[in-house]
């Protein structure tokens, strides 16, 4: 069966009015009704940490109650398990403490969805209501319009002309949208490789007619032929929708598409019934078997609009004539339909007899839009308003036609075949909205983000404040002039979703304290032992209130330390291994995969395997082994003690910038955002790798006032529009960053 996805007509007097409405600002408010039905008490979880605004209530996934929102007395009440812990009036929202965090979303039901969550009274519900940046949200509802597997089948064009109409109806009304098809069909975190790539490289582009978005209206089949919002609908003719012959969704046609369906003219033979005495067959005659759905349905609609009333019953004897607009037609034609029936009427009065005191025979001509004769017969048989042929034979008529939904603007079946035939999204959207304009929205231009400060340890502070602006109930510390410990430490900082903060080997800067009154952590960790990290700042810790709460990680060495964050992390059946040499930053550049995977970064030296190392590796025995860098950084010998227990293999490039670009392609990113560190100082942008590692980010290494070639190369094929430059100006230049932006527009 194929996927029916069809914007329905209860968007259509909204998107048919819609003004000039401006694309300020890149969240969307979704409205969760579709798999959140009314209810009054929701249950829910969390990945990774949230804050609920205006509380000190945090709740993180290390938490094992599940909590529920219930409606009491007009109120949104928290419970954890049966608990209760705080009203909260009308409306309560929950914020992820890391913002922009891939890994941080809400559970409700078998659904995941990122970004905030306000749970607020509707009536005597709950209702959910989710707000994310529109990239997002497209993601989670380009795969539930249109089959994602076509993208890597020759429908990737068509995947992107989904999205640009996809973002077209959001754009106007991203503060009221909902998650069904009466809007558009979201189904939160439930993204796919090929519509993100669909999303990403359409990201902010937009259709208007006459400086206005349109009414990108699509459904799933047209039948062959593109149908006017008239034809459908009978509104006045919008002229970028307009009535033409569909060759390439007429090669996308199955036996499925094509439809008909058959409706006896004598339904009842009242010739052998008793007209006088009805009470004595009414209960056991029935219309024809063969018809039962359809009339059935027709019932129904007589009832639902008021052509009979709820206290009426009605057999229909006859089907006395059927009609409908037939090919061909213009696009300002309206389509239209009738059926004829002869029914006998009983009411609350008892059965409707004639002046000769017969049963009465009724005669009803419905006449409307083929599109909503179609509801009457069922929209499962009359699949579309598209009726090519009726047929009479001496007891029936046959109506046949093709389709599936209002036929309206984009058939998804139509721009896939023009996919597979060569032709990009702009000749897609062309084809099906003639006469419109492709714009890209101004908010979507590039988002820079500097994150620095005075000096390493202020830019610690500056890279938690972006990315922890709550609280958070972990935080990691690491040594601020030597870099080693602390790289490894990223991956026990993403476990927690802690933030990295730097500090003095003899003691706690200033506006780390500060930093640390913010967040108010339940838990500090340590990285490395008292040479790195002396006892005066357990000391001043201990002054502050952290005793009992404070734990160090460590190892009589460096390779040592790496292996206690390993155990403190946990079970792998993968480690990345890398140089410990003070001056290589390929840790940092793996830091944020390996850190978002929890994949251990294990050190070593480079020309032998290190002690400490070699044991971890005999007694775990990962599956696989990752060397980051050359053979100067981690030799062959290297390479052939780690193979005599797991599969290894190397990612490396010619020096430690293009390694970073090898890294940022090889491993499994999300496609928005990027993070720039200077590949010769890199102990500044050390914070930034849980940072990165949250938001699913890599790291590329650049020179202080130069991007190498392999970094050009990559901003240039990049479809990310969010950069971070960790540390200031003498760490990246401004026209390093001014570069970046340039090529990435």
């Amino acid at each position: 069966m194929k996927l029916f996805t069809s914007l329905l007509i209860g968007i259509l007097a909204f998107s048919l009015s819609m003004n000039g409405v401006q694309a300020a600002g890149e969240s969307v408010t979704v409205k969760l009704v579709n798999y959140i039905k009314d209810t009054t008490v929701i249950k829910f979880n969390v990945t990774g940490s949230y804050q609920i605004e205006n509380s000190s209530i945090k709740i993180d996934s290390s938490q094992t109650n599940e909590y529920s929102v219930k409606a009491e007395a007009g109120k949104v009440v928290l419970y954890r398990g049966n608990t209760k812990l705080e009203d909260f009036g009308n409306s309560m929202t929950i914020a992820p403490t890391i913002s922009k965090s891939m890994d941080s979303y809400v559970g409700l039901g078998d659904k995941k969805y990122l970004g905030k969550m306000k749970f607020a009274i509707e009536g005597k519900y709950i209702r959910p209501i989710n707000t994310l940046s529109i990239e997002e949200y497209l993601k989670g509802v380009v795969p539930s319009e249109m089959p994602a597997y076509w993208g890597s089948n020759g429908g990737m064009e068509a995947l992107k002309a989904q999205a640009i109409a996809a973002r077209t109806f959001a754009l106007p009304q991203k503060d009221s949208l909902m998650d069904s098809q009466s809007s558009q069909v979201y189904k939160g975190y439930d993204w796919y490789q090929t519509t993100n790539e669909a999303v990403d490289a359409t990201a902010g582009k937009a259709l208007k007619y006459n400086g206005k978005y349109i009414g990108a209206f699509y459904s799933s089949t047209n039948g062959g032929m593109v149908m006017s919002n008239t034809n459908s609908w009978g509104s006045s003719w919008i002229p970028y929708l307009q009535t033409k012959v569909d060759p390439y969704d007429e090669k996308m046609i199955t036996s499925y598409d094509y439809w008909d369906y058959t409706l006896g003219k004598q339904q009842i033979d009242t010739k052998k019934l008793d007209l006088k005495k009805p009470e004595s067959w009414w209960s056991n005659v029935t219309e024809l078997s063969s018809n039962v759905t359809e009339i059935k349905n027709i019932k129904s609609w007589l009832l639902s609009k008021g052509k009979i009333k709820s206290t009426d019953e009605i057999k229909i004897t006859d089907i006395s004539d059927i009609n409908f607009t037939v090919p061909p037609f213009k696009s300002n034609e309206v389509l239209r339909g009738s059926v004829e029936i002869q029914y006998f009427l009983k009411n609350k009065d008892g059965f409707v007899m004639d002046t000769n005191g017969n049963l009465k025979k009724h005669t009803m001509k419905i006449e409307d839009t083929s599109y909503n004769i179609r509801f009457m017969i069922g929209t499962t048989i009359m699949k579309s308003p598209y009726v090519k042929e009726i047929k009479q034979t001496s007891n029936s008529f046959v109506v046949s036609g093709s389709g599936f939904g209002h036929g309206i603007g984009m058939s998804q079946y139509g721009a896939y075949q023009q996919s597979k035939d060569g032709r990009n999204y702009e000749q897609i959207l062309s084809f099906y909205y003639p006469g419109t304009e492709l714009v890209k929205e101004s908010f979507e231009t590039n988002l820079i983000t500097r994150l620095a400060g005075n000096n390493r340890y202020e830019t610690s502070v500056a890279i938690s404040k972006d990315g922890w602006k709550q609280s958070s109930d972990v935080v990691v510390l690491g040594r601020g002039d030597l870099s080693v410990d602390a790289l490894t430490g990223s991956v026990l900082a993403k476990k927690y979703n802690a933030p990295l903060l730097l500090t003095k080997s003899e003691g706690l800067p200033s506006v780390v304290e500060e930093e640390l009154d913010r967040l108010q952590p339940e838990k500090i960790y340590i990285l490395g032992g008292p040479a790195a990290i002396s006892e005066k700042v357990v000391d001043q810790l201990s002054t502050k209130g952290y005793i009992s709460d404070v734990e160090r990680i460590s190892g009589q060495n460096r390779y040592e330390t790496s292996i206690a964050v390993a155990n403190e992390v946990g079970n792998s059946n993968q480690v990345i291994v890398t140089t410990g040499d003070d001056t290589s930053p390929d840790a940092l550049s793996i830091a944020p995969y390996a850190a978002s995977k929890q994949i251990p970064i294990l050190l070593t030296n480079s020309k032998q395997l290190s002690a400490a190392t070699a044991s971890y590796m005999n007694t775990t025995k990962p599956v696989a082994a990752t060397i980051i860098g050359g053979q100067n950084a981690v030799s062959s010998i290297v390479e052939d003690k780690l193979a005599t227990t797991s599969t290894v293999n190397r990612v490396a490039g010619d020096n430690r910038y293009e390694t970073s670009v090898k890294i940022a392609e090889t491993f499994d990113f999300e496609n928005k955002s990027v993070f720039f560190a200077n590949g010769d100082v890199f102990i500044d942008a050390l914070p930034g790798s849980p940072f990165a590692a949250a938001m699913s980010a890599p790291v590329i290494l650049t020179k202080q006032n130069k991007l190498s070639n392999e970094a050009e190369q990559y901003v240039k094929k990049s479809m990310s529009r969010e950069y971070y430059f960790l540390g200031g100006e003498a760490a990246i230049s401004k026209p390093v960053e001014e570069t970046v932006d340039k090529l990435s527009n």
